[in-house]
């Protein structure tokens, strides 16, 4: 399906390819939410940890878009990074928990940074 946002954008962008509901790597589409310049960005939403961001379409659907950020870069799964949080928190060593999941120290401390974010 193809649409326009207004008028006067559709001087200045092509139509937009509707991607409501698609997958992406770990990413499912919720909407469109808005356009700047020439590219469309939507809202999407981890399936690891149930993030909601935007991301644009070329990112999408080339691959270099396939997860958020904080699960992109530790590639962990949400049950992981709780579990992680959860044997800190029962006083367990930093390298014993990287020894259990067989990752490096500084991956369980990104995971305690990040989730002591959220």
């Amino acid at each position: 399906m193809l649409y326009y946002l207004n008028y006067q954008d559709w001087f200045h962008m092509s139509a937009r390819i509707n991607i409501k509901g698609k997958t992406y790597g770990n990413l499912y589409v919720q909407e469109f939410a808005y356009a700047q310049n020439t590219h469309a960005y939507w809202q999407v939403k981890c399936m690891l940890c149930d993030k909601i961001f935007y991301a644009t379409y070329t990112n999408l659907n080339s691959g270099n878009t396939t997860a958020c950020s904080g699960c992109n870069v530790i590639g962990l799964s949400r049950e992981i990074r709780d579990d992680i949080v959860q044997r800190k928190a029962n006083k367990e060593s930093i390298v014993s928990i990287a020894k259990y999941y067989q990752i490096s120290r500084s991956k369980v401390y990104s995971v305690l940074r990040r989730m002591s974010k959220d």
